[in-house]
């Protein structure tokens, strides 16, 4: 709820926890007085596109596949002879890697098919025809077992150019961590949307696509971090901006 009262020169402090939610500035700071979003500890702070998914039915079979239902995320990025496209870019190669769902077990990603009957241990499947979500773990238990999560929001901080949402200049984001976006190629779930932004000691992991965008001018990014993201580390297009001390590891692993 922040974001709605924050004004010029405040700093929001954002304490020990996961938050599972985007946050879109909805107001400019000014060069003189930024509005912070300020966690108490990088590693301790955590800023997820991901939600714990519960309510598990074993479907019938000799295959250990659990169903969870209703599954409503949907993920489009384009509409095709009036039908919709949920891969990008929209062509065979990309069928799968094009795709933005994740589904975690405990800390660790499963491998998307796209047929119930391509379902072997480890992997997942969203049925978008009967809007359900299928997984087989790697050791063939029950997801009740485990703690499951999946990719339901493809920003996690900052702006959508498409919706024109959480765009504010002189925005500073220090301390925090973000992982787990449901996001396409060249979307960053940390999305710079402005000008005078300046992120500090912040992570971003285990994103579908790119960790980070900054489009604007005068950003400033020091101490930052990207790794394991599934296509980019990084990108954008800013302009009079400085970029000091960024590790770009292990990215484009889809």
């Amino acid at each position: 709820r922040v974001v709605g009262a924050v004004r010029p020169g405040d700093t929001v402090v954002i304490h020990e926890g996961t938050y599972r939610e985007w946050v879109a500035p909805q107001t400019s700071g000014t060069k003189d007085a930024p509005i912070t979003f300020q966690g108490v500890d990088c590693d301790k702070v955590v800023l997820t596109g991901a939600d714990v998914i519960t309510d598990w039915q074993r479907i019938e079979g000799e295959k250990p596949v659990y169903r969870h239902s209703p599954w409503t995320a949907r993920f489009q990025v384009a509409t095709r002879n009036g039908e919709p496209v949920y891969n990008h870019p929209a062509d065979a190669r990309h069928r799968i890697i094009g795709r933005a769902e994740q589904v975690i077990v405990d800390g660790n990603l499963l491998q998307q098919v796209l047929a119930l009957d391509d379902m072997t241990p480890g992997t997942f499947f969203v049925d978008l025809d009967a809007s359900a979500l299928c997984v087989w773990l790697a050791d063939d238990t029950d997801p009740a077992r485990h703690r499951v999560e999946a990719s339901t929001r493809g920003w996690v901080f900052g702006g959508n150019p498409w919706s024109k949402k959480g765009v504010a200049d002189y925005i500073h984001l220090r301390n925090v961590t973000i992982r787990y976006a449901a996001n396409h190629a060249q979307r960053g779930a940390l999305y710079a949307l402005g000008d005078g932004w300046r992120v500090e000691d912040v992570t971003v992991e285990w994103t579908n696509g790119c960790g980070a965008t900054f489009n604007g001018s005068d950003i400033t990014v020091r101490s930052y971090c990207s790794q394991n993201n599934g296509q980019l580390g990084m990108g954008g297009n800013p302009s009079a901006s400085e970029f000091e001390d960024i590790q770009l590891l292990d990215n484009n692993r889809k």
